[in-house]
């Protein structure tokens, strides 16, 4: 019975570690360079590495700029980073500065 009990624990954790990597992960940076005819998207992420990711054709190009902040959503298929989404993020603005009060 012991040995049973081991056998679908080990069973279990097996199959949810092997689903969770196999979910779609996000990624996001600034694109470097984006080149449509080749579906390559270019992303500078943290501490300045840089990975390229596979867009297929189904893809909408958010308007995808050298520069632009984006935040991707991607998976691994055949040993390539395919995205199966992407979404410019907002540019970060600075709050305005309250008004001087006028004098007199």
């Amino acid at each position: 019975m012991k040995r049973l009990l081991v056998s679908a624990v080990v069973a279990a954790v097996l199959s949810i570690s092997s689903a969770a990597i196999a979910a779609p992960q996000q990624a996001g940076g600034k694109v470097k360079t984006y080149d449509a005819a080749k579906h390559e998207l270019s992303l500078t992420g943290k501490k300045n590495t840089d990975i390229v990711y596979f867009v297929p054709a189904t893809v909408t190009d958010p308007g995808l700029k050298p520069g632009a902040r984006v935040t991707v959503t991607w998976d691994l298929v055949d040993g390539k980073h395919t995205v199966s989404d992407v979404k410019l993020k907002p540019k970060k603005t600075k709050p305005a500065k309250p008004a001087k009060p006028a004098t007199n």
